[in-house]
């Protein structure tokens, strides 16, 4: 039996269509790749509501298309290909999983980090300009030992 933490389906959906009205309100020309398993499904043109283009093929075959990716969940297999990539990542910490120190540093010097806090009404809100600044920044985030040590030649695309 494996336990792993998610964020409920309706939160999380609630989630991405704020940060796509974000994206497009910051201009940023915007790739939406839904998780598969994802139960509550968003509506099907969502992405084209806020100026996005969905895909739906798989993350490996995805991935290059985008110039930053913005990863939420450290559990996921597209987490630990993103990371054994070239492209810039922004990992959204919604604080379901705990790193140990040393591997949360490595974290840290491969993607921008930025905390997702529950508000009153239990919806994930991230420091929206700390966001901004992550995926702006996220290409100085360049080291691969996290990877490396990690996920080893597994996850190379």
């Amino acid at each position: 039996v494996t336990y792993q933490a998610f964020m409920p389906d309706v939160p999380f959906l609630d989630w991405e269509a704020r940060l796509l009205a974000k994206l497009k309100e910051w201009e940023f020309p915007t790739l939406y790749k839904p998780h598969p398993l994802i139960v509550t499904r968003s509506p099907v043109d969502m992405a084209e509501q806020f100026g996005a283009r969905e895909l739906n093929q798989p993350s490996e075959k995805v991935i290059h298309q985008a110039d930053v990716l913005i990863l939420p969940d450290p559990s996921s297999t597209a987490f630990a290909t993103a990371l054994s990539t070239d492209r810039p990542a922004v990992f959204a910490d919604f604080g379901l999983f705990k790193f140990r120190p040393a591997a949360r540093a490595l974290l840290e010097e491969r993607c921008a980090c930025v905390p997702v806090a529950l508000d009153v009404d239990n919806r994930p809100q991230p420091d929206w300009e700390a966001l901004r600044a992550a995926i702006l920044s996220a290409h100085e985030h360049t080291n691969t030992t996290y990877a490396d040590s990690y996920y080893g030649a597994v996850y190379r695309t």
